[in-house]
């Protein structure tokens, strides 16, 4: 993206988020320079879109349509228009929002899911048939007490997994130690949404298609030679938790990053990336990133390639293999 494009995205937030304010003088949609030559009106522009954006950090965007749904740690959701950036709704919600989903019910309406600090997932049900408008379903207990780090749909609609990435302390011999749990979960998306109408009970406990741990996503590699050794599993197991999901693009196979809650801290052992199926979560692969932190994981649409980020500025590239070396 240029500088003269963030320039104008930033003209436009401020233009259009804050119910028509005058356009700041000097800078036109549309216009070309330097941002360095025109700091003050690009920060006036910043400045006046403040009204209705999040007030901390935001922690996932997502792209329905002609709408862009924003969640941020400030508890809100919101859902702006994506040519214009107008603010049309925001869903207030009682915990932290981490990261949120969305299920395409019909051409008409879709069910949000924001996933909180505390395990809890909240449920709106969106209609954009004339004007958004949105009403609050119901609210799931999917890893209470600890926070759901990632939520993911299939690209077909059938599954949603969700998981979790906390530190925990304990007293062995004497001292406070650190250790960093997880675990990974998967629903049929159709239980969830015929869950998010029952409104009998104000936490809906939706029986889960699939669960494991972190030891056991890890110990669970079918072939010897991946196999690890039970020390090392259970190192393994009390370093990282589930810190990013993502599904290929035919839905067929969950790709899982471990990690941790930091992102400054340095990784022992090395982070890993795990291959497995969505139903059962057995485990396909397991790829080792020597050195680096995982914190996001992502599937291409093109090639069957998967995108590992990290901490340490590095973005790693690895074929989906079911069964094999990696490349």
């Amino acid at each position: 993206m240029l500088r003269s494009d963030v320039t104008n995205m930033a003209y436009r937030v401020g233009r259009s988020t804050t119910g028509g304010l005058p356009p700041v003088e000097g800078l036109s949609a549309g216009s070309k320079f330097n941002v360095g030559d025109k700091t003050d009106m690009l920060n006036t522009a910043i400045t006046a879109s403040r009204h209705h954006s999040h007030k901390d950090k935001v922690t996932q965007v997502k792209c329905m349509g002609s709408y862009v749904i924003t969640c941020s740690v400030d508890r809100a959701v919101k859902c702006w228009d994506a040519h214009s950036l107008q603010l049309k709704l925001s869903m207030e919600c009682p915990r932290p929002v981490l990261d949120l989903a969305c299920l395409r019910l019909d051409e008409q309406r879709t069910l949000i899911l924001a996933a909180c600090q505390f395990g809890y997932v909240y449920s709106w049900r969106l209609n954009h048939e004339k004007s958004l408008t949105s009403r609050m379903c119901n609210v799931f207990n999917f890893h209470v007490p600890n926070p759901i780090r990632t939520l993911v749909t299939s690209p077909d609609g059938a599954w949603v997994s969700s998981g979790c990435c906390y530190a925990m302390y304990e007293v062995q011999g004497g001292r406070l130690v650190e250790s960093v749990r997880g675990s990974l979960k998967v629903w049929r998306a159709q239980d969830i949404v015929t869950a998010s109408e029952d409104t009998s009970t104000e936490y809906a406990d939706i029986s889960k298609q699939a669960f494991r741990t972190v030891r056991e996503l890890v110990s669970n590699d079918p072939r010897r030679k991946y196999r690890m050794q039970p020390r090392d599993e259970l190192q393994v197991s009390r370093s990282f938790g589930v810190r990013s999901l993502a599904f290929t693009p035919d839905g067929t196979l969950l790709v899982v990053g471990l990690g941790t809650p930091w992102d400054s801290r340095p990784v022992l052992p090395d982070s890993k990336v795990v291959l497995c199926r969505p139903d059962s979560l057995e485990t396909l692969n397991i790829v080792t990133c020597p050195g680096h932190q995982v914190t996001a994981v992502r599937c291409c649409t093109a090639t069957p390639h998967v995108i590992v980020v990290t901490t340490n500025d590095s973005v790693l590239a690895y074929d989906i293999k079911a069964e094999g070396r990696d490349t």
